[in-house]
């Protein structure tokens, strides 16, 4: 038995030296390029997915390269069994794991690139979510066809099911959609003021499925998305001037140019009504029972609303001081006695 198996060892020497340089220098490349992985991870060079993944990976790729080797030194790679089974799977897993490292990669380089682009931060997990399942879908179509896998009959049933899935969600699928255009598109951000629809109130936050707003009386309003894409969006915060426009109603026995002049007077007082573009009162209309003025001015957003209750105000004091009247509806009744 000794003396068959020496001979064995003499008739297989250079198989046997070649397989024990191999694996040799397999244990050799994996421990350097681990130390290397290990100080670029120390030295915060490395992606903390990819410090769990690229060990797993250089060990496939090292000690498969080395197997591939070995077995051709001892001419096995010309077997029925190599070409139908081992080539395959090896072929299967180098591309799954180099996919797998070029995906973290690119998602990593993703993560990076997303806070300086102008789309809002809401939508940066989302994009990051979408592009990761649309990456490993993608590697496994690559991976599957290599086993022998038919992707055919499994991508019509992969249709199948999101159909039925999409019909059941549908609602959500629209309220997502509906978010992911107002952020790409913003017609409003937080804390703007916007009429959406017959809703008002200040965008407190902007999310993938609901938008919420806080009314002025300080109730939350809830929108879905879905809605808010397919509504009619008014958005009063976007610009920084804000035109204010008060009708106000004298009677057809009043003096005009008094009315005109008081309304102007009350206006050049107010510290927050700009000069530029200039105040404008007009007569607008001649109503039923009195004559409208339009007076219109020019105010910064965030004094709207003190100007508007501060020309109403001292308007109708100017007015009184002045004996301008200011008509209501009446209605006149006459009785006829009969008989």
């Amino acid at each position: 038995m000794l003396s068959m198996l020496l001979d064995f060892l003499i008739a297989r020497r250079v198989p046997i030296l070649l397989t024990l340089c191999t694996l040799v220098v397999a244990v050799v490349v994996v421990k350097i390029l681990l130390s290397r992985l290990r100080a670029a991870a120390s030295g915060g060079k490395a992606a903390p997915e990819l410090q769990s993944l690229l060990p797993a990976g250089i060990r496939l790729v090292v000690y498969g390269a080395a197997l591939l080797l070995i077995l051709a030194f001892w001419g096995l790679t010309d077997t029925p069994l190599w070409r139908a089974v081992a080539l395959p799977l090896l072929n299967a897993a180098i591309t799954l794991v180099v996919g797998l490292v070029l995906i973290q990669v690119l998602l990593r380089i993703l993560a990076r690139v997303l806070p300086h682009t102008k789309l809002d931060p809401t939508m940066h997990p989302f994009l990051l979510t979408v592009s990761r399942i649309g990456l490993y879908v993608l590697l496994a179509l690559v991976v599957l066809p290599s086993l022998g896998v038919e992707i055919t009959p499994l991508l019509t049933a992969l249709g199948a099911v999101g159909l039925a899935v999409s019909l059941a969600v549908k609602d959500s699928l629209a309220n997502l959609m509906g978010g992911a255009l107002v952020l790409l598109s913003k017609p409003f951000v937080a804390g703007d003021f916007v009429e959406i629809g017959s809703l008002s109130g200040t965008v407190a936050e902007v999310g993938l499925i609901y938008t919420f707003l806080n009314t002025t009386d300080n109730k939350r309003i809830c929108i879905p998305n879905g809605q808010v894409s397919t509504s009619q969006v008014v958005n009063y915060s976007s610009e920084p001037l804000r035109r204010l426009d008060i009708t106000f109603s004298i009677g057809y026995g009043d003096d005009f140019e008094k009315a005109r002049s008081a309304i102007l007077e009350v206006v050049g007082r107010q510290d927050t009504a700009l000069q530029d573009p200039a105040p404008v009162v007009r007569m607008s209309q001649h109503g039923a029972s009195s004559i409208d003025l339009i007076c219109r001015v020019w105010v910064h957003n965030e004094d709207y609303w003190d100007l508007k209750y501060n020309l109403l105000e001292q308007v109708k004091a100017a007015f009184d001081r002045e004996g301008i009247s200011i008509p209501f509806p009446q209605m006149d009744i006459h009785l006829d006695r009969m008989g």
